[in-house]
């Protein structure tokens, strides 16, 4: 995302009385888990950040985690 998007997003949500509940990622080629990067980006420790792998197309692989303090905590889910 952009940043100046992900500011202009953050204020909206916060203007609105919202919670940041979680981020999407998408790791087309990669697993279901987060990246270093994702890792030193992680600036939202109480939202989930839900990682889709579509390594295998024909079974795309969805997990959530609780990241914060360079550390992946993974949080249960059910996909419906």
């Amino acid at each position: 995302m952009d940043p100046v998007q992900q500011v202009e997003s953050m204020v909206a949500i916060e203007a609105a009385g919202w919670d940041l509940l979680g981020i999407f990622l998408s790791s087309s080629l990669g697993p279901s888990v987060p990246s270093p990067t994702d890792l030193a980006n992680a600036y939202y420790p109480d939202s989930q950040f839900v990682i889709v792998s579509l390594q295998e197309p024909e079974n795309p692989a969805v997990r959530s985690f609780y990241l914060g303090n360079a550390r992946a905590d993974e949080a249960p889910f059910i996909v419906v």
